[in-house]
């Protein structure tokens, strides 16, 4: 399923053969750091990503049209690694 909108990245699913263009096009800063402001109620055993990545991810889905969290599950499996390491991804 695709998720991209033409505010988000390239009209031709051509412009992403190479890798990271579509997505150095918009400034998210601001969102990135409001949500880097909301307090990790988790428990420090067993975080895999920090909560300022996991809220960004659930927003690019839910702004792709997911309702429900099956729907962010599926819509963030989706999100090309360019955007990802934009939202804050690392890899180890």
């Amino acid at each position: 399923m695709s998720f991209w909108h033409s505010a988000c990245g390239p009209s031709s699913p051509d412009t992403f053969a190479a890798g990271d263009e579509g997505a150095g096009d918009a400034d998210i800063s601001s969102l990135l750091d409001m949500l880097a402001s909301v307090t990790d109620p988790r428990s420090p055993q067993g975080i895999q990503h920090i909560l300022e990545f996991v809220l960004a991810v659930c927003v690019v889905a839910m702004l792709a049209g997911a309702k429900n969290y099956r729907e962010i599950a599926g819509h963030a499996a989706d999100i090309p690694q360019p955007l990802l390491r934009k939202l804050g991804a690392e890899w180890r």
